[in-house]
C-alpha cells in the first residue's frame, strides 16, 4: 500500500484562500473598512507563506 505524503495545512491553506477570493466575498457589502483591510492583510500572509 502506497504511503499518502501531505503537506502539513496545505489544503486547508488552499480552501481559506478560495474562501477568501469568492465572489461572495468581494461583494459583501457588510465589511467594514477594517474588515476589508484584514482580509487584504490574511491574503497577503497566505500568498507570502
Amino acid at each position: 500500500m502506497p504511503e499518502r505524503i501531505h503537506r502539513k495545512g496545505s489544503s486547508n491553506e488552499a480552501y481559506i484562500i478560495k474562501r477568501l477570493k469568492a465572489k461572495e466575498m468581494r461583494n459583501f457589502s457588510g465589511f467594514t473598512e477594517d474588515d476589508e483591510e484584514f482580509i487584504k492583510s490574511l491574503l497577503r500572509a497566505f500568498e507570502m507563506a
